[in-house]
């Protein structure tokens, strides 16, 4: 997805807004908060900053790779985009319950 379509159907619009864990995870990305500035990270910058491949993440937004099972890296995703404590952790637990 280009930056000008990321602009459009993410920035400035709050997380709640959307319903999988990839368009989550993006829209926290682009409205990414450092102090009182807003500003986009690129996916290069925020895979640092998680501790993930820039590529990994990529895949993960396009929904291309499932919601992480790994408790680090969710925890990580937390951290940096500023879930709400065990968010990302809710989103895998519904994910098995409806799978079952």
């Amino acid at each position: 997805m280009k930056n000008s379509d990321l602009k459009e159907k993410y920035f400035k619009k709050c997380i709640d807004d959307f319903e999988t864990f990839s368009e989550k995870i993006t829209c926290a990305r682009v409205n990414f908060y450092k102090g009182k500035k807003r500003g986009i990270l690129t996916q290069l910058q925020a895979a640092k900053k998680i501790g993930i491949t820039s590529s990994y993440l990529c895949e993960l937004e396009s929904g291309k790779k499932p919601i992480p099972d790994s408790y680090i890296i969710l925890k990580k995703f937390e951290e940096v985009y500023g879930f709400q404590t065990d968010e990302l952790l809710l989103m895998v637990k519904n994910k098995l319950i409806k799978a079952v």
